[in-house]
């Protein structure tokens, strides 16, 4: 530091006297007819790194605040000439520059000399590396021999130690990687203080690194050979920790960060490939920082109930939301820095939990049981179908109730007739919506009798829209539109089958045949009770909507596919299938109606022969009297014809 100062006040004396030359610029103000310039330094004794800081600034600012006179007291004889002044002036300030610069340079070396490491690094600012990897790079090191350098390294920091990974060798330097910071540091520090034996200095160059490592089929070779030797195979447990650092790896001088995510999967495959019942997993001190790679470990490692994560850098507690699925039972954690955030036992437990409710041993200490409501799965849950049949006894009566009653109901005429379907006392309500902005004449026979309680407030109203009655229903079903409704797009739910009650929903799609109007969809619940010999409706609950454009398209493509299929169809039938024989149908014997089980093998039946669905078979069956035959002839005649609509042939 002398030194520097002596130069200083060199480069100042340098710059301030005029040597050889004289400068006539310059009037004499005292008695010893020379003009006299100050220097001052006003952070002298306070801030020593300072002193350079802007020096050329401020001699640059000294020499152009000269007050040039150009007139008046001259020393001597000798005039002023601004050419040459000015060139003294740029020559005096290179100088000055020059000057400057050596003396910065020789303060770097000054520093370096006292204890800076990496190449003019300073040791105080060495940074942890993020991948808590670190490489040591050694300029001109090919000329020595590996064995040699490394024991030159490893003496100089010890007792601190050092393992090297992934040692190279190039034309400029030799290179290699290590896992501990303290050893990175301590070999920062020792640049160019490292003598070998051919008595250079080493130039060690210390930065964070991120390891590029590339799976191929050695490394997958060598990573299974370690694996099996740390596969208890008894147990199912298997023990990776430091799996960098196992000495099969070293010997070979393969480098196996289990951190990479690339490595940590292609460990993962082994373990579903070859131990995909492992139970317990063991991943300390591999200096983990992330996890969401590691969700794979949930589909390759279902089964595993023990984890050791503990002595990794795994910061945040949410890093395990990737692991959430394991059934974990015993977990350690201790030794990451996401323990430090939970400053009671308790919150910390939880927030395990949250993830794993099964843990019963955290950290080595066993833990309250949990409480679960942990039901097992006993299946999956049935597949959704358009309808629902409480009972299959039950669907060939529904069937035929559905057929019956919308026969008669889109029937040309009136509804009369569907009078002996209600009983005396039953109940009809309409239900009709029209979204905003629809015109009020599509739906305005349905609107007219609404009784929506959302929308209709009025007590008396509400009573005088409920029909009770027989009567009363069949005439509000007349003045309603006559229908068509398509029953292949019908959703038929059975809810209640039971001799004393039936209850029944029906939906699907049907157009209005008096004028042409949008599509439209209806939803209708009936309750039906026993009466005498059969079954009447005692509440009747009518819904009627806009069909959607989603309905609408559906029903075009089953409508076509039916088409289609229709076409498809043999011009003669194929052969029929024998069934139980009927009692012709004769004047003087009476006809005897076969049984309920016998109806449903001859729908059944005809709908094997002639490609139609069940409804339609049933519905020729009962309009022939149950007569297969006729029914079959009745099918072929009307099949030639074409009169047979495409839908009965949609199943």
């Amino acid at each position: 530091m002398h030194k520097v100062l002596a130069r200083k006040n060199l480069f100042i004396k340098l710059l301030l006297e005029p040597g050889n030359e004289h400068d006539d610029r310059v009037p004499s103000h005292n008695n010893d007819g020379g003009r006299r310039v100050s220097f001052k330094n006003h952070n002298s004794g306070r801030n020593k790194h300072n002193r350079q800081r802007g020096w050329d600034t401020k001699v640059r600012a000294a020499l152009m605040d000269e007050d040039i006179e150009m007139s008046g007291n001259m020393r001597g004889n000798e005039r002023f000439y601004p050419g040459r002044d000015l060139l003294r002036v740029t020559e005096r300030f290179s100088f000055a520059r020059n000057v400057l610069k050596n003396i910065n340079n020789n303060r770097r070396r000054n520093n370096h000399d006292e204890g800076g490491g990496g190449w003019g690094r300073n040791p105080k600012v060495f940074q942890e590396s993020p991948t808590q990897w670190y490489k040591i790079s050694i300029r001109n090191g090919h000329k020595y021999d590996k064995d040699y350098l490394l024991k030159l390294l490893a003496s100089f920091i010890k007792p601190c130690p050092m393992v090297p990974y992934l040692f190279k060798v190039s034309r400029d330097e030799t290179s290699f990687i290590v896992e501990d910071h303290r050893a990175a540091q301590e070999l920062s520090h020792a640049d160019r203080k490292i003598t070998a034996n051919d008595g250079w200095k080493l130039f060690i160059r210390v930065r964070p690194v991120t390891p590029l490592v590339e799976v191929d089929t050695k490394l997958s070779t060598a990573i299974k050979g370690v694996m099996s030797t740390r596969y208890n195979a008894e147990l199912k447990a298997l023990n990776l920790s430091k799996f960098h650092s196992d000495g099969l790896f070293l010997n070979q001088d393969i480098f196996v960060p289990l951190n990479r995510p690339n490595i940590m999967m292609a460990v993962l495959d082994i373990i579903g490939e070859i131990i995909p019942d492992l139970i317990a997993l063991d991943l300390s001190d591999n200096k983990l920082n992330v996890t969401e790679h590691m969700k794979l470990m949930v589909e390759k490692c279902p089964n595993v109930k023990m984890l050791h994560l503990g002595n990794n850098k795994l910061r945040d507690i949410k890093q395990l939301d990737s692991l959430k699925g394991l059934p974990l039972e015993e977990l350690i954690l201790d030794g990451n820095s996401l323990c430090d955030r939970f400053n009671e036992q308790e919150t910390y437990i939880r927030a395990v939990r949250q993830r794993f409710p099964k843990v019963v041993k955290l950290d080595g200490l066993d833990l309250p049981p949990p409480i679960l409501f942990d039901v097992e799965d006993e299946g999956r849950l049935p597949m959704s179908r358009p309808s629902f049949l409480a009972s299959e006894e039950g669907a060939i009566v529904v069937r035929q109730f559905i057929e019956q009653y919308y026969f008669l109901y889109d029937a040309e005429g009136s509804r009369e007739p569907l009078h002996q379907a209600y009983h005396d006392s039953a109940l009809f309500s309409l239900d009709a919506y029209a979204p905003p902005g629809e015109p009020y004449g599509q739906m305005g026979p349905y609107l007219a009798e609404s009784r929506n309680l959302t929308r209709v407030s009025n007590l008396d109203r509400r009573v005088r829209l409920m029909k009770k009655g027989k009567l009363s229903i069949v005439e509000a079903l007349n003045h309603l539109p006559r229908t068509k409704h398509y029953p292949t797009t019908f959703h038929i739910d059975l809810v209640i089958f039971t001799p004393q009650l039936i209850q029944l929903n029906v939906c699907g799609l049907f157009s209005e045949t008096t004028k042409k109007t949008p599509m439209k969809y209806f939803n209708r619940v009936f309750l039906i009770v026993p009466a005498g010999s059969g079954f009447c409706i005692i509440n009747d609950q009518l819904t009627v909507l806009l069909a959607t454009s989603e309905q609408v398209k559906k029903y075009n493509k089953l409508k076509a596919e039916a088409a289609a299929a229709a076409a498809a169809q043999p011009e003669v039938p194929p052969a029929i299938v024998p069934v139980p024989e009927v009692v012709p149908v004769n004047a003087a014997i009476p006809v005897v109606e076969p049984d309920l089980a016998m109806k449903q093998q001859m729908v059944t039946t005809l709908s094997a022969n002639s490609g139609m669905n069940l409804i339609w078979s049933e519905k020729c069956l009962n309009e022939t009297n149950w007569n297969f035959e006729q029914a079959m002839f009745a099918f072929n005649k009307l099949q030639k014809a074409g009169s047979i609509p495409a839908e009965a042939f949609v199943k």
